[in-house]
């Protein structure tokens, strides 16, 4: 995404990750989740993206203001439901 983002291609990039658990990690969200979480926040510009996070799911998605936001959203839902299986 970041390569994406260096070449010029922010028009056309939306993001997701689910920041997976470790085998013994409980609690609201996982390490993971929340390491990446605070790179995205912190790379990531909030004037051009909209940062949407599930803390329950450990997802986060960043969406291109440009993008179809109900088409990603469709996208990325079936992609995480899929993860969870």
């Amino acid at each position: 995404m970041i390569t994406l983002l260096e070449e010029g291609y922010e028009e056309a990039v939306c993001f997701g990750f689910i920041g997976a658990r470790s085998k013994n990690e409980k609690g609201k969200s996982s390490k993971r989740f929340r390491i990446y979480r605070m790179i995205m926040q912190n790379l990531v510009d909030r004037v051009k993206y909209i940062h949407l996070e599930d803390e329950s799911l450990d997802a986060y998605v960043i969406l291109n203001k440009n993008a179809d936001s109900k088409k990603v959203l469709e996208i990325a839902r079936n992609a995480f439901e899929k993860e969870e299986e």
